[in-house]
Parts: C-alpha cells; structure tokens; sequence
C-alpha cells in the first residue's frame, strides 16, 4: 500500500482507520449523513460471510451509505483500492444499481492490480485493485459547442493538478514534493492546480466584498453617467475604463480597486486587523527573502497577505520564473551591478499585484480565446515564465456557470504555430498543415472548489466561460506575478476615477498601475 501511495504521489506516512457496522447503522437510522472523515486511501473488504454486494448492484439498506461516505471520504486525487472479486460482483450488477466507482467523471477507470504479477486464483487468494479519484473534475455542461472528449481532457487535466494530501490541505502548507510538482506542470503543461490551498470561508468573505464594491460601483456610474453595468442594452453611453475597473465584455468586468477592498487589504486580508496598506499596492518580493523561504518547512518571514503572500505560491512562481543551470550561474556576472549580490544563482526579485476580482454576472458569453501576454522573444519555443497569474473562486461553484477554460501546452510557440496559424498555402512555416482550430482538441475545463488555486503561464491560450445562470454573480479573485523588470500595459486610466472622494484621499500615496 505504501508503495502504492508514493508511487501516485502520496509522499506522507499512511493513516488508517475503519468504519464499523455499528457506526453505519447509527448514521443511517439517524436518516442523516455526516461529513465523513478524508483519507489519502480507503481500502474496500469485502465480507465472505455476507453474500450481498453493499457497495453497488444491490438493494439493502447500506447502498445509500456506502456509495456516499466512502465516496466522499477519499481525498481528490486519492486511492480506493477494491478486491477484484468485488469489481467483478459489481460489473455483475451494474445495470441495475452501479457502484460509485463507475462514475468516470469522479474515478480514473478502469481499475488497475496493485501487483500486475499476482494472480487471485490460489483459493482463499485476493487480487486488490486501485482507482484514483480525480484531483478536479471537468465542467461538462459548459462549452456546447465543444465536440469533447472527455477521457482525453480529463486525464491532460489530472496531469496538471498537484496531487496533496488530507494533510496538507488541512495544514494549507504544501511539502517539498508537491512544490516541486507544481512546478513542473507549470513548466511543461502551461498551468497547474493545486487543491485546497488557502481557506475556503476567507476566500469566500473577499468574493463577497468584491461584489460589494461592484455593486457601490455600479450605483454610481449608474447615477453619474447613465451606465448600468447589470444591464447595458440600457446605458445611455459606453462604460469607460477606470482606475477602479475595467471592462472586459459585457457582463464581465475586472474590479481591483474599491473602499470595501481597502479595508480589507489593510486588515490583512481578514476581518480580525493585523494587516498594513501594502496589500493594495505592488508589492516586490526580493529574491533573496524568497531563497531563505525555500524550504517548505520553514517559517515565514515574508508579509502574511491573503492570497498572493501565500509562502508556497511565492515558491511555486519563482522556482517557475528562475530555473538553473549550476554550471552556467556563476557566469552572470552582471548580477553585481546596481548593488547586486553577484552571480549566486538567487532568485530574480518577483513583482505581485494586489488581489482584485474579475466578475461575470448571468448571462455573460464565453470569452474570445486569447493570451494574456506575448512571449518576449521568438526563437525558440518558450524561454521560462516572465508573467504568472494566480485564480481562486470568491464563491461557490455552480454548474451553470463557467470558469477558466485553459489550452492545454498552448504556452508553448511551436503549439500555437501548428495549431492556431494558417498561411495562404494552408501550411506551417515548417510545412506541416495547419488548422485554425487545431487547439480546440486541447482545451481543459477545470472546475474549481473553494480554497483551490489556478496558476498558469499568461502565455497559455485561455478563455473566461458564459455564466448561464439566471441569478449568480461569480467573484474570481485573481492576483498577477511577474519578473520585477517585467511592466503589464493594463488599460487601466488612473485619470478616470468611481469613487471620488476614497481616491482623493488615497491616489496621492497610493498610486495604482
């Protein structure tokens, strides 16, 4: 079993524990069911004694409990591992009652032997098999007009998400494996999920004051300019850009800046005080802190801002941006200039925006597919990551609206060429043949939970999905990470301000980008 863990990333020693008859009876009589305790592994046995298939394919009274609790008691991205007689029982039985493993959007089918060499014919003898829950699922009922197929892109999905385990996400501290993982799917795949990093209750409270700030916003240039950003077919003018907000279609709009955020940035990013104003800034992490920081283990000595201070985030991002090579380091020589620290191989210092929030009311489209920054140079097929963005949800996910739907190794020249680049003979400039929509084949469509965290390389092709709600307003929260040499050209107009009388006081010591 430890061999089994380690070898689907779960690095950490195994904690068992058993759900007793006993307990089963009392939560089902009670006819509620709890939140069940989260394992890295559960283990099924099946009882010789008892000739009834109760996880699956039958009907007593413990189909209900088994196909819930033991569900939901393996951590995303963790381990059930079966009896083969038992899978078989149930394949017996599937069309009447499936077992839950059989859902290929939660489990990793099929399943595989824990010892492909073992055999379960010696009598009193039992193959184990193992699934593998999926880290994120995908967000099927977005994207219609997406021929999908959803194997593909649920396994280039899984490849990009960190697998962590019940105590990391309970600690909100990665270890040292899974900072490294996450930096390799950034690397190598463009993007990276990493599942329940930060606190689901304080990201929800920062989705709810962004949309606070949205609606004062709103009332505003509603009542000032005859703009309504709720419904523009009845706007009496177009809305501009503004050091507050910037439109990006209708019904979708990119909040950084407002008075309710302020208090919050100034205390911290809670409710509880203890924070200072450079959360609404800028803020440059010298890379030299970030080096002290390396270790997972450490304790951190950085500014504990919500969000864009996480240590591990800060890790994942300049680990991603500075990769080396031992042997060539010490030949930057020009890192001593303007008081450098010489050619150390340190980090570049990082630059980190302010948390903001970009919302999509009801009824908003899917977004143009786009990149949210060109590559710096063009020969070669991509030089390390010079600008990283970070998602989190501001609210509860829903079905009916979509998030961030992501190509999948799009960050990459050479893919963008063969797959989104035509030319008047209908080839690549290397002959190959191109298509237009080459990369629709690629797209991923992670959806998130409360307290998971997005990076991706703002290379990447990416799209914001329609909101096909009729009543929800999604708050993500986002923050920007970049090279400090690197300036992000936003059309942000520092000229046009919303809430004039917070600006007068603030711009002046403040100043936005």
């Amino acid at each position: 079993l430890e061999f089994v863990l380690q070898s689907r990333g779960f690095a950490n020693s195994v904690v068992t524990s058993s759900l007793s008859s006993s307990s089963k009876n009392e939560e089902i009589s009670a006819g509620t069911i709890r939140q069940p305790q989260l394992f890295d592994a559960v283990i099924v046995l099946n009882n010789d004694n008892n000739n009834s298939n109760n996880l699956g394919g039958g009907d007593n009274h413990l189909d209900h409990f088994n196909n819930t609790i033991i569900h939901r008691s393996v951590v995303r991205g963790g381990l059930l591992l079966v009896p083969d007689k038992l899978l078989s029982h149930s394949q017996n039985n599937i069309k009447s009652n499936p077992p839950f493993w059989e859902d290929d959007s939660s489990w990793q089918l099929p399943a595989q032997p824990i010892d492909p060499s073992a055999s379960s014919s010696r009598p009193g003898s039992t193959m184990m098999m193992w699934l593998q829950k999926w880290s994120c699922p995908i967000q099927r009922q977005t994207c219609v007009w997406l021929n999908a197929n959803w194997a593909q892109e649920q396994g280039r999905l899984q490849n990009a998400c960190v697998v962590t385990t019940v105590a990391e996400q309970e600690e909100k501290r990665l270890s040292e494996a899974s900072i490294t993982a996450a930096v390799t799917c950034l690397q190598s795949h463009g993007y990276c999920i990493v599942p329940q990093l930060l606190d689901a209750v304080t990201c929800q409270s920062w989705g709810t004051t962004v949309l606070h700030d949205l609606q004062r916003a709103a009332d505003i240039l509603r009542q000032r300019d005859g703009i309504d950003l709720y419904h523009p077919q009845n706007s009496r003018t177009e809305p501009a850009t503004y050091r507050e907000l910037s439109m990006r279609e209708d019904l979708r709009m990119d909040l950084r800046h407002g008075p309710l955020l302020q208090e919050l940035r100034n205390n911290g990013g809670n409710k509880k005080g203890g924070g200072d104003n450079a959360g609404s800034q800028p803020w440059t992490v010298k890379g030299q802190e970030l080096q002290q920081q390396s270790s997972p283990q450490s304790s951190p000595q950085l500014p504990q801002h919500f969000f864009r201070g996480h240590p591990d985030l800060l890790q994942i991002v300049a680990r991603t941006m500075n990769p080396k090579d031992p042997q060539l380091s010490p030949g930057n020589f020009g890192r001593w200039n303007f008081q450098g620290s010489g050619p150390d191989g340190s980090f570049q210092d990082l630059r980190v925006g302010p948390v903001g929030g970009i919302v999509s009311l009801p009824h908003s489209a899917d977004q143009a597919v786009h990149a949210d920054t060109p590559h710096l140079f063009e020969h070669v097929d991509r030089l390390p990551a010079h600008y990283i963005n970070a998602f989190t949800l501001g609210c509860a996910a829903d079905p009916r609206v979509g998030q961030t739907a992501l190509v999948h190794g799009s960050h990459s020249l050479e893919f963008c060429a063969q797959n989104t680049t035509t030319t008047s003979t209908g080839t690549t400039p290397n002959g190959d043949p191109a298509s237009e929509d080459g990369w629709k084949q690629f797209i991923v469509r992670p959806s998130l939970e409360l307290g998971d965290v997005l990076l991706f390389d703002c290379r990447i092709l990416h799209f914001g999905m329609a909101n096909t709600s009729n009543d929800i307003q999604r708050p993500l929260l986002y923050t920007n990470m970049t090279q400090h040499w690197f300036h992000d050209p936003k059309n942000w107009d520092n000229e046009k301000c919303i809430f004039l009388e917070h600006d007068n006081s603030n711009a002046a010591n403040h100043p936005m980008e």
